[in-house]
């Protein structure tokens, strides 16, 4: 024989293609399946990263307590945080109530005064129903009255980070409620406190204060002292004729051009100082790093909220 001759059916062609095909197929089909598998375990990573950087910036909140009275009850509300991409980080809504009590008589010429005031514990809050500070629970007699209401403070704030630097800016808002007693029966009203004090040797650049009386008309609050990197307080009358005070409010910037706490935060405290006898508070405010404190008061009971978290 000259040769040999092989013979390949054209079936057989026809199918090694569609394999070759398949193959081509089943390559392009695991590449597209490890594509999205990669997509998506790319994406879940970003995610922790990105609730984790979340979860370290948003260490802020607010703790409250009153020297005076250490078993007094006080809800706190931490309110809501927000951590944007840019570095800014935001308290919002955060409030602190408290509630009180403060009982009325009369002295030797016949005039209403105040003879105590006080923060209620948790159980004589529930024994009087919450409902009942919401607009005052008076009990009047020939001799005597009690007053019960509730302060709350609000605070909000955000601070952000440029670089090694810092800026920010809060606010707190002192509130009334449930004064059931008109403010011609109040005794000769002493003037309230109020104020920042801080720490990180962060300055204070600008700061203000306002406030309302129960008539919606403005409350006069005038700065009484302070210390640029540390401390800034006001004061302000409770009454006016036949008005009381209802709302206060105060606002502060506090910046650091060159961060020095290697990581580590401060806190921003926020005192509220109720005086319940004549006092005037232009010159005997003391507001430092220490706090905010007052001297020749006899009758006063303070409540301070902290806001920490704050980087130096």
């Amino acid at each position: 024989m000259s040769g040999t001759v092989i013979f390949r059916p054209r079936f057989s062609l026809q199918l090694k293609g569609m394999v070759i095909k398949m193959k081509l197929r089943a390559k392009k089909f695991l590449a597209l399946i490890l594509c999205v598998a990669l997509t998506i375990f790319s994406s879940a990573n970003v995610l922790a990263d990105e609730k984790s950087t979340n979860s370290n910036q948003q260490q802020i909140g607010i703790t409250a307590k009153s020297d005076a009275f250490p078993n007094a009850y006080i809800e706190v509300e931490n309110g809501t945080t927000v951590a944007a991409r840019d570095g800014t980080v935001q308290l919002q809504n955060a409030t602190v109530t408290v509630y009180y009590e403060q009982t009325y008589g009369k002295d030797a010429e016949g005039n209403t005064i105040i003879t105590d005031s006080r923060l209620l514990t948790e159980e004589e809050v529930n024994a009087i129903g919450k409902e009942n500070f919401e607009t005052g629970m008076p009990s009047l007699t020939r001799e005597v009255s009690n007053e019960k209401g509730k302060l709350q403070i609000r605070m909000d704030g955000s601070y952000s980070l440029s670089g090694n630097s810092l800026s920010s800016f809060f606010s707190a808002m002192g509130n009334w409620s449930g004064a059931g007693l008109p403010a011609s029966d109040y005794p000769a009203a002493g003037d309230d406190v109020a104020g920042f004090s801080w720490g990180g040797n962060l300055s204070s650049s600008n700061f203000s204060a306002r406030g309302e009386y129960n008539d919606n008309s403005s409350a006069t609050v005038t700065y009484g002292t302070g210390s640029p990197n540390a401390a800034r307080a006001w004061y302000f009358s409770e009454t006016s004729g036949l008005k009381h005070i209802k709302n206060v409010y105060f606002n502060i910037e506090l910046s650091k051009a060159n961060l020095t706490g290697g990581g580590n935060t401060t806190s921003l405290i926020f005192t509220y100082i109720h005086t319940f006898s004549t006092f005037d508070a232009s010159a005997n405010i003391s507001a430092n790093g220490a706090g905010i404190t007052i001297s020749g008061a006899s009758s006063w009971w303070p409540l301070s909220v902290e806001l920490y978290g704050i980087p130096y």
